[in-house]
């Protein structure tokens, strides 16, 4: 038993921890929600209102060549309730840093860039459980290999994302490092086509995975501060994760049955047009309901995850 609730809450970790996550899983059909893109299809962006004048286009402008480094920190506890066991937790604190470098700047203003981490450090909580803490670890001294490239509209929508783990030969680390990429997605904030001033407002729909599993997210955004370099948006998240079953490599043949979850969060991020690293700031909590089989059983759970992100620009 001990066993299943420490390999569960670590798939859960990786599961819940990547709101806007992506991981090399199985999965059934692709499921739909009225209302929202299919899955893998660009976001849609609505604007409900322009805001008050002076209005201007946001756009992401950095040059060709440009070169930056980013920080960031993920803080995450989890409070899970299996057969009637209570186990409250919280997970190592990871801070990470990567540099960031255009190495493309189309002529319809999409931008490509490359991405290398280099480096992370883990916090451990009194009472992390042992093997949580070696997969951390192991996910510590994988993160050099970490290498990937992203290619975005002048927009901030995502066009792809690649991400180079096939170094990484822990199964634990290497779903820890994939779910790296939707922190990649998550740094830059789609913006609607319009010119705004400040006080407009705009919704973002997309339908994501976090870790092989569908997720559909509401983002409403505000813009709070705008001028001729950057912008600062305030941000509300919903997401809604439908029932559906998946299956992860890091959780060794098991099966997650997701019977239903939600989650929401706040934040604030700043952008500088001119940058690829915003600065912002995220806190949100997800709570779902599932039953993992494992060895010939099927546990019941419930799972409330706790996660605060921060981003913001390395100063060399």
């Amino acid at each position: 038993m001990r066993h299943i609730i420490l390999t569960s809450l670590l798939a859960i970790a990786s599961f819940t921890g990547s709101a806007l996550g992506a991981a090399p899983t199985q999965q059934n059909a692709p499921i739909s929600l009225p209302g929202y893109p299919a899955a893998g299809a660009p976001p849609t962006v609505t604007l409900a209102s322009p805001g008050a004048e002076p209005r201007i286009r946001l756009r992401y402008k950095p040059a060709a060549g440009a070169k930056e480094s980013m920080m960031m920190s993920m803080a995450m506890g989890i409070s899970m309730v299996m057969e009637g066991m209570s186990m409250p937790m919280d997970l190592p604190t990871m801070k990470l840093t990567a540099d960031l470098a255009v190495t493309d700047v189309a002529a319809n203003g999409d931008i490509t860039y490359t991405v290398a981490f280099t480096s992370m450090t883990a916090e451990s909580a009194p009472g992390t459980p042992d093997a949580m803490a070696g997969a951390v670890q192991g996910a510590a001294e994988g993160i050099k290999a970490l290498k990937g490239s992203v290619t975005m509209s002048d927009r901030g929508i995502n066009k792809s994302t690649t991400l180079n783990v096939d170094q990484i030969t822990d199964p634990m680390a290497k779903q820890i490092l994939g779910s790296m990429s939707s922190s990649l997605e998550s740094m830059s904030m789609p913006m609607p086509d319009e010119a705004v001033g400040v006080g407009a407002k705009w919704e973002v729909r997309q339908a994501i995975k976090n870790a092989g599993a569908q997720v559909f997210q509401r983002v409403t955004c505000e813009l709070t501060a705008v001028d001729a370099q950057g912008a600062t948006i305030k941000t509300s998240v919903e997401q809604t994760i439908p029932p559906q079953s998946v299956t992860n490599p890091a959780m060794q043949g098991a099966t997650v049955n997701v019977e239903k979850g939600a989650g929401m969060s706040a934040g604030t991020i700043t952008l500088r047009f001119g940058s690829l690293v915003p600065t912002s700031e995220t806190s949100g909590t997800t709570a779902m309901a599932m039953a993992v089989e494992m060895g010939g059983q099927t546990q019941k759970m419930s799972v409330e995850t706790k996660l605060k992100v921060s981003v913001a620009p390395k100063k060399n």
